[in-house]
């Protein structure tokens, strides 16, 4: 696992990127964590922008890359941000914790502070 205990931008930086390094450095901080994307693989071409989730086929695809990352890993705790990542976790047979996609947070604009706030403390209770 990867030591970000600096501020470590989350590419791409987006309203979405700056929730999600928030609520790991309001929740996780001082422990060691890694990042990955829901799929670790998305393929982008013309017709598909990077805020698109991922689509069945391309989380069916890219299902052993995902499952490669974790084995190597080998993480205390597993966190999903949302339902895509918490699907594909499921299928894995991994035990986790699913919290809000950070995009539906950053879109609800400032009502989205209370889910920002409730993503926190789910993390830090269950890291606990």
């Amino acid at each position: 696992m990867s030591d970000h205990s600096s501020k470590t931008p989350f590419p791409p930086k987006s309203p979405s990127g700056s929730i999600l390094e928030r609520i790991i450095e309001e929740s996780i901080k001082p422990k060691s964590y890694g990042i990955t994307h829901a799929i670790a693989c998305t393929p982008f071409n013309e017709t598909k922008t990077s805020t698109e989730p991922p689509n069945a086929t391309e989380v069916t695809n890219c299902s052993p890359r995902i499952d490669e990352l974790i084995q190597l890993a080998e993480p205390e705790y597993i966190i999903a941000a949302g339902k895509v990542a918490a699907k594909q976790l499921t299928k894995l047979g991994y035990e986790f914790l699913e919290i809000q996609h950070p995009t539906r947070i950053a879109n609800q604009g400032e009502k989205g502070l209370v889910d920002l706030k409730r993503c926190i403390l789910q993390i830090q209770e269950y890291l606990s």
